[in-house]
């Protein structure tokens, strides 16, 4: 929407033209990570909400992780229930 708002061509590139726009981009950007770990606390919360069993496999599920980060995924469930004493 900015690129579009803005009239810029190649908004990746003159980005610097807009030391704002970008600043403000940077301090709200995440992570993969950062964004895995806040879709499984979602699910956590939606499987609690739903009275649903809190697994690995039901969270991985409704995480929608691909492949490239299902391990470190998994393992980031895991230490959550482990906290919950879930598991």
């Amino acid at each position: 929407m900015i690129k579009t708002k803005s009239g810029l061509k190649s908004f990746d590139l003159q980005l610097d033209k807009l030391p704002l726009t970008k600043s403000f981009i940077n301090s709200v950007i995440e992570n993969p990570m950062d964004l895995h770990k806040r879709r499984i606390q979602w699910a956590i919360d939606k499987l609690n909400e739903e009275g649903k069993a809190l697994t690995v496999s039901n969270i991985t599920v409704m995480t929608g992780v691909g492949n490239k980060y299902r391990k470190l995924v998994i393992e980031e469930i895991k230490k959550a229930l482990e906290e919950l004493g879930e598991r």
